[in-house]
């Protein structure tokens, strides 16, 4: 219970025994319902439950000494009752080998989700188009509850082209349409820039956490890939996604597969020399398979770009006998093999 609720409770109390002597038991009574009544609605401001209040109400209405006597005992007991609890959930991983094997197993845990996220994303992504392909349709129809159904379920998806289809049905002639879409919008950028807000109180409270200041880089990066920011903002959101990106890597050197993204920033950017200063040293670390081959992919694309045809050539080869298939890849690469 709040602070300020607790000390309502005690005035309300010893006023209730003061004018027990003044009046008569009824008076006290009533002015005892209001004051519970009081504290009530300033509860309800300030507790999500809207059975709280009214259980507070009952009691300080039916048993009002008594009430208080009870919610000063438990706020004594909080403190006490919180660290044993909290004992309680650090013993949870004080596992055999101990809890300094549980930290690094857990870091390397979430190390490997985020390096997998990136190829589910992917696969993700390409569901996904496959899934929006019919809202095109209803999009461009007549049917106005059928448009107003299509963004509903589009606001769900949360991709490039989810939102191209959102930002078309701005156009429609219909406000409801119009107002619809233009809500699903707003309601996708507050998500994503809420996400970013708690990543910056977390690294606030732990500027060494490293794997928060590649979270934060990542919604970055999703947040430029969505377009539901102009392209000035994009650039602005691409370079905080390379100085968290290159921050996490400085706090924990291991995570090899920030290397991609990194390049693939530069690669957003049209910095192919910068791609090239920094692509032979990655490709001399020891990587995954799939990471070397997307490092070779974002150095060949650089090598294209500067007309090293015979780079270009070599990347080529090179990323054809790795025998990692990544579609995409392949498409630009056999583009590439006959230039």
């Amino acid at each position: 219970m709040p602070i300020r609720i607790l000390l309502l409770t005690v005035i309300k109390s010893a006023l209730f025994l003061w004018l027990l002597r003044i009046l008569p038991l009824w008076g006290a009574l009533c002015f005892n319902v209001v004051f519970a009544g009081v504290i009530a609605r300033n509860l309800q401001k300030r507790v999500r439950s809207p059975l709280y209040p009214w259980m507070v109400f009952t009691l300080e209405a039916v048993a009002p000494v008594f009430s208080t006597l009870s919610f000063l005992f438990a706020g004594l007991l909080f403190p006490v009752v919180k660290k044993v609890v909290s004992e309680n959930s650090r013993s949870n991983y004080r596992m055999p080998f101990g809890e300094e094997h549980y930290r690094n197993f857990l870091r390397d845990r979430q190390g490997q989700i985020l390096h997998e996220s990136s190829s589910q994303g992917q696969e993700k992504k390409l569901h996904d188009t496959f899934q929006i392909e019919p809202y095109l349709d209803i999009i461009e129809g007549s049917d106005l509850d059928l448009k107003i159904n299509a963004i509903g379920k589009l606001s769900t998806i949360k991709t490039r082209e989810s939102i191209t289809l959102l930002k078309m049905a701005l156009q429609d002639e219909h406000y409801e349409v119009k107002y619809f879409a233009s809500n699903s919008l707003s309601l996708m950028e507050k998500s994503i820039v809420s996400e970013i807000e708690s990543y910056d109180e977390s690294i606030a409270r732990y500027p060494g956490d490293y794997q928060k200041f590649t979270l934060r880089g990542l919604t970055y990066l999703n947040m430029f890939y969505l377009g539901l920011i102009d392209q000035t903002i994009g650039k602005v959101f691409l370079e905080k996604a390379l100085n968290d990106f290159l921050y996490s890597l400085q706090l924990e050197p291991t995570q090899d597969y920030l290397y991609v993204k990194i390049l693939e920033v530069y690669n957003h950017k049209k910095d192919f020399s910068r791609i090239l200063e920094l692509s032979g040293p990655i490709l001399k670390k020891d990587l995954s398979p799939a990471d070397r081959v997307k490092i070779l992919f974002y150095q060949a694309e650089a090598h294209f770009h500067d007309g090293n045809f015979k780079a270009l050539s070599k990347d080529c080869q090179e990323i054809r006998d790795s025998g990692v298939s990544i579609p995409l890849m392949e498409e630009a690469v056999g583009f590439w093999r006959n230039v």
